[in-house]
């Protein structure tokens, strides 16, 4: 039998939970969104199923009566044009099939005006945008009032734009991708006559990047869908379920789920990475506690090379020394934490000389800021991945000259 869990980037879970509440919320936003406008954030760690949980609020909105555009930033996101460009064709996909009758003024022995139908592709929305004056920011503001027009003229009820991993978008190198989109949120949000709603989702230092970013941009994301870690019962929930789909509800023994749900902490890609796993590796049934710790070793060496390594190993020496110490210490964690934590291997480094490390690590998206002088890993699970390291590795040689400059 086919496993019935699906580990991935963004992969559609047979079923979904613990999410109930968010989607209730969302379907609410909704109703008041044409009069309010009021947009939303999704934030979360890698892992808690921000993409997933984004495609469920686009169909949530077709069954609103909206027109959802779901689009991945990038890397190359940040350069205006492949961002601007991008925007259009996912737009013009969404309305494909639809023709726009124009009038066309035609010259030849006799001057006269006609109309001409014009397919809604993304030929016909370079032509908009390049029509509208102004500066990029203007004409893409414009196009996007236009598809909501077409939108609302087709009896919908407007256009929701639901843009993921937000956080890579930045003002960088005469590049301006970042405030391109949330001067658009912020002009769209006063307008009466413009029905658009934004989803920006992406890590948790998203609120912080927008406000850095724009002034006051809370009030343009008042909506913060913050996803977490699944209770006991959800992730439960998300174990079983997809087996009753299945039609296998009896084979996972009950020891074996609460081993699951105390090795994955209920995040949800760990879920789907163990059930995966246990479903896969054992064809007899029940599937006990016993079969899964059995196992576990060799899970997590998977795991740690599949979803952990590639973080850690691109660091410099002296980035990834620091990063092992703080496995020695709870989390949220704070400098002067570290700064203890890196002086145990023998170091002389000072707070000044911690603080950039922790900005660096930072910006590597490696931890993140949870409140003022506290900070936390940016993945879930991962301080136990350093454990594993630190069993593994002796970083005191390297950690010793981090206080050297």
């Amino acid at each position: 039998m086919r496993s019935p869990y699906t580990p991935g980037v963004g992969l559609e879970p047979s079923y979904l939970a613990g999410r109930e509440a968010v989607l209730a919320d969302y379907r609410q936003r909704l109703t008041s969104a044409p009069l309010h406008g009021k947009n939303s954030l999704v934030t979360g760690l890698r892992g808690v199923g921000k993409s997933v949980l984004l495609k469920h609020l686009a169909t949530e909105a077709t069954a609103a009566g909206w027109i959802p555009v779901v689009r991945e930033m990038t890397k190359r996101s940040n350069h205006e044009d492949e961002l601007i460009r991008g925007l259009l064709a996912d737009m013009a996909l969404r309305l494909k099939g639809v023709t726009i009758s124009r009038q066309h003024q035609r010259i030849g022995l006799g001057e006269r005006t006609e109309k001409v139908a014009e397919e809604f592709d993304l030929d016909h929305l370079l032509r908009i945008f390049d029509r509208h004056p102004g500066d990029k920011g203007d004409k893409l503001l414009q196009t996007i009032k236009y598809v909501s027009g077409i939108a609302t003229q087709l009896k919908y009820q407007g256009l929701v734009l639901l843009l993921d991993e937000f956080q890579i978008l930045e003002d960088t190198g005469g590049q301006f991708s970042l405030t391109l989109i949330l001067d658009a949120a912020s002009r769209l949000q006063s307008s009466t006559t413009c029905a658009v709603h934004f989803v920006l989702a992406g890590l948790p230092t998203l609120l912080g990047k927008i406000i850095e970013a724009k002034p006051h941009a809370e009030r343009l994301f008042p909506n913060n869908l913050s996803l977490g870690a699944l209770d006991a019962t959800a992730t439960r929930q998300a174990i079983l379920e997809p087996l009753k789909l299945a039609g296998a509800p009896d084979r996972f023994a009950p020891d074996l789920v609460e081993l699951l749900v105390q090795e994955t902490a209920g995040y949800p890609y760990f879920v789907q990475y163990f059930a995966d796993v246990a479903f896969s590796t054992f064809e007899h049934s029940p599937v006990t506690r016993a079969d899964g710790e059995n196992i576990l070793p060799e899970v997590y060496a998977q795991l740690d090379e599949a979803f952990f390594a590639g973080r850690l190993y691109p660091l410099t020496l002296k980035e990834r020394a620091v990063t092992l110490a703080t496995a020695k210490i709870p989390a949220p964690f704070t400098p002067t934490q570290v700064v203890d934590a890196v002086k145990s291997f023998g170091s002389d480094a000072n707070m000044g000389t911690v603080q950039q490390y922790l900005l660096a690590l930072q910006a590597k998206n490696i931890i993140y800021k949870v409140r003022r002088g506290a900070y936390d890993y940016a993945l879930p699970l991962f301080g136990r991945f350093l454990l594993r390291c630190l069993e593994n590795e002796d970083p005191g040689v390297t950690l010793r000259k981090v206080g050297q400059t």
